[in-house]
């Protein structure tokens, strides 16, 4: 109880425009409300010993996320729907971006996103052995789809296998909401207040293809600051959209199995994501 209104108390606008001794007296007042009469910790000293411990508690909320997220919770499989059909449905044939000369020529066989994407992502195949080799080039993808068919796979596999689903992560896990609008965001700061993640990321896709020409793909996003090479890391406040915090020192994993069926038909696994450190931004004391 004296955590959810020392929490509330700091949240308040007009707290943070008082002094640090105005603040400090005011957090005594709501334990002593709280404390017996006597309590210890009724004087000056006992009271700082409270805050120090109440504040590490705080600030430690909402530091580790390790959780497999249902993507047919009926609780959001509307927006699940939606985030689906904005990133995967509509792009199919609209995408008016361009894309330099020398794409241009794989453009019947895959989507512009992947063509662009391509260069800036990681793609690999498993073999048999349970080992990967890289996937080097565009024409080396559409053998390895394809094969000796012209069956349009190629055109599928892309159009998943691209920032599109990425997009979709990001509507899915960060953007999501309830029919009532509220914020179901998995990244919070130590005080609730939802989060999107605005850090840059490196995407890996491990492609396997059984002899039915079924093809699974193991996806990997991944921001932390190895990655970023040492950049400065950003969060939106899902709140307040027009502030943005840096964050101490944040890390983030996202896996997923995706199938993607001969008849065109295919499916997004239930994704893992491991996070830590979006609980507190880099002014946190």
């Amino acid at each position: 109880r004296m955590e959810m209104e020392i929490c509330k108390l700091e949240e308040s606008q007009d707290f943070n425009k008082r002094s640090i001794s105005i603040q400090t007296a005011l957090m005594h007042a709501i334990l002593l409300q709280q404390l017996p009469e006597d309590s210890p910790f009724r004087n000056f000293e006992g009271l700082q010993f409270l805050l120090k411990d109440i504040n590490l508690n705080l600030r430690n909320k909402n530091f580790k996320v390790d959780t497999v997220v249902n993507l047919e919770d009926p609780d959001f499989s509307f927006h699940i729907n939606e985030a689906a059909n904005g990133n995967f449905i509509l792009p199919w044939g609209h995408d008016s971006c361009d894309v330099d000369l020398n794409l241009r020529k794989y453009l019947n066989s895959v989507t512009k996103t992947f063509a662009r994407d391509f260069p800036h992502s990681t793609y690999k195949v498993r073999e048999a052995d349970n080992s990967q080799r890289s996937i080097t080039s565009i024409d080396e993808f559409i053998t390895f789809v394809e094969g000796k068919a012209n069956s349009g796979m190629a055109m599928i596999v892309s159009n998943i296998a691209s920032q599109n689903l990425g997009n979709f992560f990001k509507n899915a896990l960060f953007l999501r909401h309830d029919a009532n609008k509220v914020s179901h965001s998995l990244l919070r700061l130590y005080d609730g207040t939802p989060l999107l993640p605005l850090a840059g990321a490196k995407a890996t896709y491990v492609f396997n293809k059984d002899i039915n020409g079924t093809i699974e793909i193991d996806y990997t996003w991944q921001s932390v600051r190895a990655v970023d090479s040492g950049k400065i890391i950003f969060a939106k406040n899902l709140i307040d959209e027009v502030t943005r915090f840096e964050m101490k020192d944040p890390s983030i994993k996202i896996t997923a199995r995706i199938t993607i069926r001969p008849d065109g038909n295919w499916e997004i696994g239930n994704p893992h994501v491991q996070a830590e450190g979006w609980n507190q931004t880099a002014s946190t004391d």
